[in-house]
């Protein structure tokens, strides 16, 4: 009897393509104003689980996809207020900005999720190859068009004193740390534990509270997130 990641691995068409976006939409928690860091250790593995089970970089580009439009659509959903300050003259208009805004940021992620399948094989490999690729895309996104640099992976951190590590690698560092810590307890094979050890201390060596001037919290107050 096959467990449940042999399951997930074994996804194809549609139901990959909706686990995929749920796992979007779940990650989209760790984000302000939810706030909630361990949707990353929730959604990642299990993108990673889709992304070894895809076949090709064509299906890596539609899993990337499905995921960055579940994510966007979750995390952007207040692009539609302007519209409701009048919602009888522009209130239509909103629906399609959002799925617009989602599906053309996906874009990103999909090129990043299909270069990751191209590239790199099952296992940890996988996991480190999607990270890079994945961050590459976010450095992007952050520039291309004049840049849309909203819901970094490393966002995820804003309520914890992980966020204070940006000062030092930037939003982008801080990023491919998160997606790292997030995606490597996905590539654990029949009990080698050394990947999970490495998310752990990852998170770990970023939660280090500051304890002058009242501590992280009172800083992060005063100054703007990189």
């Amino acid at each position: 009897m096959r467990g449940p990641v042999e399951r997930i691995r074994a996804l194809r068409g549609l139901s990959a393509m909706g686990l995929a976006t749920l796992c979007g939409a779940v990650l989209a928690l760790a984000q302000p104003p939810a706030s909630w860091p361990l949707a990353v250790f929730v959604a990642l593995p299990a993108l990673l689980w889709l992304s070894e089970g895809g076949r090709g970089w064509r299906g890596g580009f539609a899993l990337g996809w499905a995921a960055g439009a579940g994510f966007f659509a979750v995390g952007m959903f207040w692009i539609v207020e302007p519209f409701l300050v009048d919602p009888e003259r522009h209130g239509w208009m909103a629906p399609f900005a959002l799925v617009g805004m989602a599906g053309g940021l996906a874009l990103f992620w999909g090129a990043a999720f299909a270069l990751a399948r191209a590239v790199s094989p099952e296992g940890a490999a996988r996991a480190v190859a999607l990270a890079c690729a994945w961050t590459l895309a976010e450095c992007a996104r952050s520039h291309v068009l004049t840049g849309f640099p909203w819901a970094l992976p490393a966002y995820a951190w804003v309520e914890t004193p992980v966020m204070q590590v940006s000062a030092w690698i930037g939003p982008h560092g801080l990023g491919f740390l998160t997606l790292l810590a997030g995606l490597l307890p996905g590539a654990v094979r029949r009990g080698a534990w050394a990947p999970a050890a490495l998310a752990v201390a990852l998170v770990a060596a970023g939660w280090n509270e500051p304890r002058e001037r009242g501590g992280w919290r009172s800083r992060s107050r005063s100054a703007p997130v990189p």
